[in-house]
Formats: C-alpha cells, structure tokens, sequence
C-alpha cells in the first residue's frame, strides 16, 4: 500500500488550523500565495487554494500566513496587505470579497511580530484582529465579518509580541465570549469586559515565557508555562497552581480545566463553590490555632463550611 503524503509542515510554516469539525488540516506557509488543504481521513488528497482570484496587490508573497477558525467550518486568513479572506475548506474556494482590517499595513517587519487572530465565542462572525501596528498602539479590533464592519476598538497598552513559530499565546476569551484576556508588553495579563469595553479587574504578572491561556465566565484567568497553570482571581490573587508536564495540553470547556499528557486527561473544576463543596466533603472541621494566624482579617469565626 503506498504511503499517504503528510502535511508539508517545516521552517516555513507559519500557521496550521483545524477545521472546528477536525475534518480539515489547513496551513500556511510564510513566503506562500497559497493555502494547503488536508482532508483528515485522505492526507494525500490536499488541495491548493491560491490566492490570485482575491489578490488585492501584485505581491507574489502577500499572504501572511495568519489563520483561524470559525464555527461554520470556514478559515479566515489575513494577508500582508491587511485583508481578511475566508474560505471554505470542503469547497477549496474563497468566499465573498476581502475586507480591509489595516488600511496601511507595515509589511515585514522586525522583530517578526506575526498578525493575531481569535474567533469570539457564541458571537459566530466576530474576530479580533490585531496587527503588528495595534501591537505598536496598544489597540484590539474587533471585526464582525457578517456585516463586515468594525464594532470595538479596545485601546490600551502596547499588545504583548506573538511571533511565527512561538507556542506561546497571548489573548483568550471566556467561553460566554464576554471576557478577552490579553498580555500585554508591562509584564501584565489584563481582562477586558467587552459589554464595557474597559479593562476590569486586576491585572496578574506574565513572566517570560508564560503565556495567557484561558478566562472563564466568571473571570478567573489561567496562565501557563514553567512547568505549571497559574490560577489568578479576578482580584488578581494567586489562587494556586496545578502541575503541568512537558508537552502537556491543556484547553477550557466551560467551568473546567482539561489537561491532557500522553494517553491521560484530567479535568479540573474551577468553579470555587464546587471547590468548597469538595473540601467541606473531606474535611469538614474548624481551622486550627495556628491555620487562623495565616487568615486575613475579618475572617468569620465560624467554621468554614457551616452552612455549605
């Protein structure tokens, strides 16, 4: 039986998406005109969608690599040129006509900041872009590809740097898509509430290498990197960490963290009432003399689950 040909993925890759089904492999390559198509179950049938039927400069090299996923089962990828193209992967075609997000657009830049692009939760036909100049600004567009219209512009610090190649993330948004967790370049993650429009809570520290890897609803923020996931109150309090393994996964479904190593998967609840319940199952007592020195003031004398 021959052997099937794999997805081309080397130096020049700079992105690789899943369809949101899992039927397609669609990548990108840095210097491309050009996507590849992977079908899951047939790897060697791929197919080749070029860019020359939505070109929108004479740029042999205009398409940035920047990919992401909708909902629908589409891709949307943003070019040098500062338009956003989607495309069907079932199909092999582009759909609709381009849409301008950067108007002037920087081209190759250095240090090699790559384009971001994210996929707003229960909000189908928004996106936030940011490019290398909102990175430079401090600015986050939010586009709804639908009416192909710009809703928010969120205004802020200089944008945390992503670069082709790094794992490193970061922006993330809560499930509801309410919340957009977003790393900035002060060291800091800071949660933006997209209903106001403003920055709420506080922001957590970042170190080098950490990355911003969930918010959930209720807007507790998860980090990652160093060997741990970093668990941040919305007051910016330190709730703990969980232990993280080389070339562990991890990804938010709904209020629980989903940890994969190898052949295993933890799930961790992040809901601090089902954390109670659970304490106050094994260990139902009163704090002891000494636990209560380390309490912060105005701690109620009671026992910690009377009444759970």
């Amino acid at each position: 039986m021959p052997r099937a040909r794999q997805p081309e993925y080397d130096q020049n890759t700079s992105s690789l998406v899943w369809t949101r089904d899992g039927k397609y492999l669609v990548l990108a390559q840095e210097s491309g005109s050009r996507l590849h198509v992977y079908d899951a179950d047939t790897p060697s049938d791929r197919v080749d969608v070029p860019l020359d039927e939505v070109r929108t400069t004479d740029d042999e090299q205009e398409l940035t690599g920047t990919l992401e996923p909708l909902p629908d089962g589409d891709v949307v990828a943003l070019t040098r040129s500062g338009s956003l193209l989607r495309m069907d992967p079932e199909r092999g075609a582009w759909t609709g006509e381009p849409l301008t997000v950067d108007p002037s657009p920087r081209g190759l830049v250095f240090p090699p900041v790559v384009s971001r692009l994210l996929s707003r939760p229960d909000h189908p036909d928004q996106l936030v872009v940011v490019t290398p100049d909102d990175v430079d600004n401090g600015t986050i567009q939010i586009w709804d590809l639908r009416t192909r219209t710009r809703t928010t512009t969120l205004e802020g610090d200089e944008v945390g740097w992503a670069f082709a190649g790094d794992d490193t993330d970061n922006l993330a948004f809560s499930p509801d898509g309410r919340y957009l967790a977003v790393a900035h370049n002060d060291g800091m993650v800071h949660r933006w509430d997209l209903r106001k429009k403003a920055r709420v809570g506080t922001p957590v520290p970042i170190r080098g290498g950490q990355s911003v890897l969930a918010v959930t609803n209720s807007g507790v923020m998860l980090t990652a990197g160093g060997g741990e996931f970093g668990l941040w109150h919305p007051d910016g309090i330190r709730i703990g960490t969980i232990p993280s393994r080389p070339y562990s996964t991890a990804v938010l479904r709904g209020a629980q963290l989903i940890v994969e190593y190898e052949d295993r998967r933890t799930a961790v609840a992040l809901d601090p009432g089902t954390w109670l319940n659970h304490l106050c199952e094994h260990a139902d007592r009163a704090f002891t003399a000494e636990e209560r020195k380390h309490l912060p003031p105005g701690t109620p004398s009671e026992p910690p689950c009377a009444g759970a």
